[in-house]
């Protein structure tokens, strides 16, 4: 009887050791596995930073190379926002106010004395009127002007003013033909031409052309 009750013990204690063996295996595997599910998240999580850097890089080196170019740096003056390396201060400010249309129509900041009559000479308001100007002369152009030379020589035969025309034999710019041919067109044109002289004709005959010019005005063409 007693080697029963001593036999179904060590049964006992033989079966509890084998499940707590297995517990502990289930745990290291379980330790195992959320180990190798951390180190690939930790993986997945430094790969995607690492290409979002390259990324940046890649377009911070594309943003600096399009920003210290010739084209760009031709386009926006010293001083714009857009280019590169912009400090703040009060030079810079005033670039930016000058190179921005934006702020042209509603700065930011402007002292009271500044919009007075006296101070801007109403600069802006011909500005202003000088754009609608060129704005207008230039639909105009669009729909009447025809940029060919058998047209610009039938305008230049149709008008009929006294022209005055002056010029430069030795003339490397505009040939001596050329002038021929205008006073031939014109119907009251007065044609003089200088020896030795160039195409600055104002500059190198400063003296003969002011007097001529002056006389011109003063009684036109010569009978």
């Amino acid at each position: 009887m007693a080697s029963d009750i001593n036999s179904e013990k060590n049964e006992d204690a033989d079966l509890a050791l084998t499940w707590s063996g297995r517990w502990t295996l289930a745990h290291r595997i379980l330790a195992v596995n959320v180990l190798t599910l951390v180190l690939v998240l930790l993986a997945i999580f430094y790969l995607d930073s690492y290409r979002n850097r390259l990324e940046k890089e890649r377009v911070q080196k594309v943003t600096d190379g399009v920003q210290g170019g010739q084209v760009w740096s031709s386009i926006f003056r010293p001083g714009s926002i857009f280019r590169k390396g912009y400090t703040d201060s009060p030079r810079n400010r005033s670039y930016v106010i000058m190179n921005s249309v934006l702020y042209h129509l509603h700065p930011v900041k402007v002292k009271r004395h500044a919009v007075k009559v006296s101070y801007t000479l109403c600069l802006g308001g011909l500005s202003f009127f000088l754009f609608i100007l060129l704005t207008v002369t230039g639909i105009f152009l669009m729909f009447f002007y025809r940029p060919t030379a058998a047209q610009a020589w039938d305008d230049i035969a149709a008008l009929q003013h006294d022209t005055l025309i002056l010029h430069g034999k030795s003339d490397q710019v505009i040939p001596v033909d050329a002038a021929v041919r205008l006073a031939t067109l014109l119907p009251r044109a007065d044609l003089h031409l200088f020896a030795e002289c160039g195409h600055w004709v104002q500059i190198e005959r400063m003296a003969s052309f002011n007097r001529m010019v002056a006389e011109f005005f003063k009684n036109g063409l010569k009978a």
